[in-house]
């Protein structure tokens, strides 16, 4: 865990505690840890501690097992889980693809490398782990391609001409038509498949059922070309099957918040424009006030 400060095993008596699960934008990459939302969402509350277990590269998946390894020896009134909509796509992955930069001879190249990674698949008797323990070795693409998905081969080339691409250039037409073919951009078609639905669904519920009757809000972070190119919203339909305030579950939808802003901004000001991923301190700020509200509407009595 992330933090600019020491929290307790046990909760202390007199404050509220809540604990924050995601990806890298609940880590805050790129950011300091007072620009994250968790940070700005116990900054804003006097009695208030957020405890941020994000982790860069993770799916849904290995989210609940950061829960159930490590955050659930903390004591907590409440929960945010903030998933990317494309941690979808990771939780159907075994083997993680990274890029790293190379220059050799002047010549610029991006080489992906496989890292393996705990996942889950669905049977009639509910969600089964694999590669657990996680094997250490890396494989390179040539012996990773017998073993991944062709998805995952196809965004590791994205990756990798992303990679290479002068950052004028990653926002352009030709660039939305390359993401179009990627693994990233099928994350739509993702939330339209019963399959992939059901899988994220199940981590979701598994989660929900182990931390009952606590508070939990589900907090979907829209990517950038939702909220700046209009694509379409449809993990919104599905999210919104978790929404049961008798359960005390809660899903916050962040995408009117970043509405609220020109066209222009929502373009350039809630991701870095270097990678048109990651949200920015603005993003992060908008994310809080929408988790903000949430709370003060559904649980008050955890920001008092």
């Amino acid at each position: 865990m992330r933090s600019d400060r020491e929290y307790s095993r046990d909760k202390p008596i007199g404050r509220h505690r809540i604990v924050v699960l995601g990806d890298s934008n609940t880590a805050g990459h790129g950011l300091e840890s007072s620009e994250r939302f968790s940070d700005l969402l116990e900054n804003a509350y006097p009695n208030l501690d957020v405890m941020n277990f994000g982790l860069p590269g993770s799916g849904t998946d290995q989210q609940l097992l950061i829960y159930e390894e490590i955050a659930k020896r903390f004591g907590a009134d409440a929960f945010i889980f903030a998933p990317t909509t494309h941690n979808i796509l990771r939780n159907l992955l075994s083997l993680y693809p990274m890029g790293q930069r190379t220059q050799t001879g002047g010549v610029a190249d991006v080489q992906t490398r496989y890292w393996s990674k705990p996942y889950f698949t669905l049977n009639s008797e509910g969600l089964e782990l694999h590669n657990q323990p996680v094997p250490n070795e890396i494989l390179s693409e040539a012996d990773a391609t017998k073993l991944v998905s062709k998805e995952a081969q196809l965004r590791a080339k994205y990756e990798k001409v992303y990679g290479l691409m002068p950052r004028w250039l990653r926002k352009t037409s030709f660039l939305e038509l390359l993401i179009r073919k990627t693994q990233y951009a099928s994350q739509i078609s993702e939330y339209e498949s019963n399959s992939s639905w059901l899988l994220m669904k199940s981590i979701l519920e598994r989660f929900r059922e182990d931390v009952d009757p606590k508070p939990v809000f589900f907090v979907p972070l829209p990517t950038y070309r939702v909220f700046g190119r209009g694509t379409s919203s449809a993990y919104l339909n599905r999210f919104a099957e978790l929404h049961d305030p008798s359960r005390n579950s809660f899903v916050v939808d962040v995408l009117p918040y970043f509405m609220r802003l020109s066209r222009d901004d929502r373009l350039r000001r809630i991701t870095y424009i270097s990678d048109y991923i990651h949200y920015s301190a603005l993003g992060n700020r908008i994310i809080a006030d929408a988790i903000s509200d949430a709370i003060a509407k559904e649980c008050p009595q955890i920001l008092n």
